[in-house]
């Protein structure tokens, strides 16, 4: 019934601070709270988790290889795998998520499920639920639009709010200024459209579009469409 040590160090090199287990280093108020300890038998422990941060890694429990920084951050992942979440908020909801890198405010925050997502600028695939194989730069990059489900996957978006309304639409790569900023759901292939430089394709909800130029193709809500602003 005593008290926790705050400081304890194991063999193997493993560094415990506060609630620290399992080859992990954990600082922070319930960081790692609920990492079960080594040597309980059925329930594996969670390894080589990092993290640093009020309620960081709050609820994990066997996951491993995850690198939580600022507060919330993962603090509903339970066996969440090969993850860096690094601001506050970010992959906050998220119980069970393989290889994702997220770097920024609240990013990710609802995302579930889902692997191989990269998200860097806060808010960025903030409304993303399940998906997989985005990769965003910028903020609000994906954002995500106001009607779900948010599950578009194997998009590719930098830039300030570029590709920002996207919900299902899947393929799209946008790079520039709110290039692709009104895609949501694309039409019946739903999505696979290119849009390079400030605003272009910004109106379009169509498929297979390729937009190259600043505000190329800006009106344009058409299939298949070839628009070049030089």
């Amino acid at each position: 019934g005593g008290t926790k040590p705050v400081f304890r160090l194991y063999p193997k090199g493993q560094l415990a601070l506060g609630d620290s287990v399992n080859l992990s280093v954990i600082i922070g108020h319930n960081s790692g709270l609920k990492i079960t300890p080594i040597g309980v038998p059925g329930n594996p422990p969670g390894r080589w988790n990092n993290s640093l941060g009020t309620n960081t890694l709050e609820d994990l429990t066997i996951g491993n290889d995850n690198n939580a920084f600022g507060t919330n951050a993962l603090r509903r992942s339970i066996g969440s795998f090969h993850t860096i979440a690094i601001g506050t908020g970010s992959v906050s909801n998220a119980t069970h998520v393989e290889d994702v890198v997220s770097i920024g405010t609240d990013n990710l925050i609802g995302v579930d499920s889902s692997s191989r997502l990269t998200a860097i600028g806060s808010y960025s695939q903030f409304k993303a639920t399940r998906t997989i194989g985005n990769t965003s730069l910028g903020f609000a990059s994906i954002y995500g639009g106001t009607t779900g489900p948010w599950t578009g996957s194997y998009n590719t978006a930098s830039g300030y709010q570029s590709a920002n309304n996207i919900t299902t639409s899947s393929s799209n790569t946008a790079s520039g200024y709110a290039a692709l900023f009104s895609q949501t759901t694309g039409n019946s292939w739903g999505g696979n459209n290119t849009a390079v430089g400030s605003l272009s394709g910004y109106s379009t909800n169509n498929d297979y579009g390729l937009f190259l130029g600043n505000s190329a193709g800006f009106y344009s809500n058409e299939a298949n469409a070839f628009y070049l602003h030089t």
